[in-house]
């Protein structure tokens, strides 16, 4: 129970006596201790700051592993104290003031030793106590960032080298219909990529080589395997024929079927 006494004043400006106004916060005070008792449980690093001024009040085991210091050390923090870009903070507090939560947040963190690590937040504000809170969960995918940040710089590297390659670089689905093209194509046959991407081989490819070139891409799919040196004639821009020699090989998705 809480009291707050307030004076009884005469006219006089003397206290005559007390008011004693008691209030019962029995079940805010259970609330408390439940959601004290769901984060201790949960199996996910999980957290309980003030809204006000983002003081972490509670935090499990889970995450005081995660970020590498005990509970009683992080409680001396706030938890702008372990963000990597401030800008993150403004913006995620803005919306959880705004949306009441966020779902699958990403932002960069810093453990206690100072180590960056991606992260995926979900809080959501309550009151706790009387208190707005903010409950929230953290998930570590500094290993997913990683693979994504390495696959960027494989993609930047082999698209460099595609572009910049003398030959002409393209890809098609199983109905033949173009996927990529490099630049190359406009300089060796003169039509802007836009008019080749999303057609077939068939308008620029001579109609007595068409049906062989077919055959030679249908036996690449067929088997899975390299095709090399098919010769045709290709149409360009300015209406000409020219020859051209071909190899194709397949790719293939992660289960290993040929897309």
């Amino acid at each position: 129970i809480g009291a707050i006494p307030n004076a009884v004043i005469d006219p006089e400006n003397q206290v005559i006596g007390r008011v004693w106004i008691y209030t019962d916060f029995t079940e805010l005070k259970r609330g408390d201790e439940q959601i004290h008792k769901i984060v201790e449980a949960a199996p996910v690093p999980l957290f309980v700051s003030r809204f006000e001024d983002a003081q972490i009040l509670y935090v499990n085991e889970y995450l005081s592993n995660l970020i590498g210091l005990s509970a009683e050390e992080l409680t001396q923090h706030s938890v702008y104290d372990f963000y990597g870009v401030q800008d993150d903070r403004k913006e995620l507090r803005q919306l959880i003031a705004e949306e009441g939560g966020v779902r699958n947040y990403e932002y960069l963190l810093r453990k206690g030793d100072g180590t960056p690590m991606w992260v995926l937040v979900s809080a959501q504000k309550t009151d706790m106590a009387g208190v707005p809170v903010v409950i929230g969960g953290l998930s570590d995918i500094t290993e997913r960032k990683g693979a994504e940040v390495a696959l960027r710089e494989s993609e930047g590297r082999f698209r460099g080298l595609v572009e910049n390659a003398n030959d002409i670089i393209y890809s098609c689905n199983q109905q033949g219909v173009f996927t990529y093209v490099s630049p190359n194509w406009t300089d060796i046959l003169g039509h802007p990529v836009t008019e080749v991407l999303g057609k077939t081989f068939a308008p620029f490819v001579h109609t007595e080589d068409l049906p062989l070139l077919l055959d030679f891409f249908e036996k690449a799919w067929d088997t899975g395997e390299k095709q090399s040196g098919f010769e045709y004639r290709i149409r360009h821009k300015n209406g000409t024929w020219k020859w051209h020699v071909t190899s194709a090989s397949v790719i293939r998705n992660e289960k290993g079927e040929v897309v």
